[in-house]
């Protein structure tokens, strides 16, 4: 039957002498890995936020896991690390915006296969792009609380007008702010820095 089933056997010989009982394990397994994706899940995330990867990969027939393979976008590393449960990704620093795919690929020991995968979206919102901002002062990506203050500003001018509908003042504001992060890059901005927040 499937599952672990021990087999026990020995011989006689002609005259009658009995070898010691001898065992083998014998694994029937026609179950595939089982796999569960928590996070990333299948939903929209803004860009200023960090994602905890939180999956497992289970043998249930008993002939144990083979390999087991995660991938985000095709890579098994991102930024120098790799994507086991539990590794935080810095959404900001680490992916860029738009559609992302996290897959995991399992087998076991008797040959059996299972697969999953989650698509996500990185967006930016009006409060996430004001959270980057805030960011990047912290790590010292901004050089100072002034500068910091002043895109602030502009981010949440550009929010009150959109809120208002007023989508061109609020067009013309956006672009404000991006000569203001232009002007500084190098300078009172960090280059990758002022990439993101581009």
């Amino acid at each position: 039957n499937p599952g672990i089933t021990t087999v026990s056997y020995f011989a006689t010989d002609n005259e009658d002498n009995v070898e010691s009982v001898r065992t083998l394990v014998v694994r029937i397994d026609v179950n595939p890995p089982t796999i569960t994706i928590i996070q990333p899940a299948a939903t929209t995330y803004t860009h200023s936020e960090t994602l905890t990867l939180d999956y497992s990969v289970l043998d249930t027939g008993g002939a144990g896991l083979d390999v087991v393979t995660v991938l985000l976008n095709g890579a098994p590393t991102l930024a120098g690390h790799d994507l086991a449960s539990g590794q935080a990704i810095d959404l900001l620093t680490e992916l860029p915006l738009g559609l992302h795919t996290f897959t995991i690929d399992a087998s076991d020991r008797a040959g059996n296969l299972s697969g999953a995968s989650v698509t996500f979206e990185i967006i930016v919102t009006a409060e996430s792009i004001k959270e980057a901002v805030e960011k990047f002062l912290e790590d010292g990506d901004i050089k100072n609380s002034g500068l910091a203050n002043s895109l602030l500003a502009k981010l949440n001018a550009a929010a009150n007008a959109r809120a208002a509908g007023k989508c061109g003042t609020a067009a013309n504001i956006y672009q404000a702010f991006i000569n203001a992060v232009n002007a500084q890059r190098g300078k009172g901005i960090d280059e990758t820095a002022a990439d993101i927040l581009i």
